[in-house]
């Protein structure tokens, strides 16, 4: 793993080129780094007890509840140069939404992120998503990858005029639209009723 100093901060960090940081997401328990977050309780976080299986978050219960983890706040990323892969599955993917990639924010898979740049897998939608949002407007476009519950790699880099998806590999998506301005920090969540998400590894870095 590769830190530097300024991870050491806390909140409100000016971004730092070669900013890099490595999460496997691997044994008994999730690293301290990372922050568990109920956002609409209740929701249950939890490795996987499985070979390679990752760390769960689980929303339980209702239809509108929500489970996430972030970066402990640390905003580390810039919003026009740096990168963020997540390898990932959805547990389901029907009545459900589940994300991964950078936010500005800490709560909230959407009214709750004040700035984003996400992979946004939405049962409403036929395919995986790139979902951004500045300041004051979010929208999401579809790659040709279908829904499924298997492991993907989710690439989504950020430059000073657009935000590229790549899944498994290919690019997917490009978009010119409602940026992130803000810095951002690794996040994942699901929202739904009974649903997970199981995360493998994130990689952040600024460019």
């Amino acid at each position: 793993m590769t830190f530097n100093s300024v991870y050491e901060i806390t909140n409100n960090l000016s971004t730092v080129a070669g900013q890099h940081m490595i999460e496997h997401f691997t044994g008994s328990s999730l690293d301290d780094r990372w922050t568990e977050t109920e956002v609409n309780p209740a929701a249950t976080f939890a490795m996987n007890d499985s070979v390679d299986g990752g760390f769960r978050i689980t929303a339980d219960g209702g239809a509108n509840n929500e489970g996430m983890i972030n970066f402990n706040n640390k905003r580390q990323y810039s919003p026009t140069d740096c990168a963020v892969i997540w390898v990932e599955k959805d547990v389901q993917n029907t009545s459900y939404t589940g994300y991964c990639g950078l936010a500005n924010g800490i709560t909230g898979v959407d009214s709750d992120f004040p700035e984003i740049a996400l992979l946004y897998n939405w049962s409403a939608n036929t395919n995986m998503g790139l979902r951004t949002g500045d300041a004051s407007t979010k929208s999401t476009t579809e790659s040709s990858v279908a829904l499924d519950t298997d492991w993907h790699c989710h690439k989504i880099v950020l430059t000073s005029t657009d935000v590229q998806q790549t899944i498994d590999g290919v690019l997917q998506t490009v978009k010119t639209s409602n940026r992130p301005t803000a810095i951002l920090q690794p996040v994942a969540g699901v929202f739904g009723n009974g649903k997970s998400i199981d995360v493998r590894y994130c990689e952040a870095y600024n460019t």
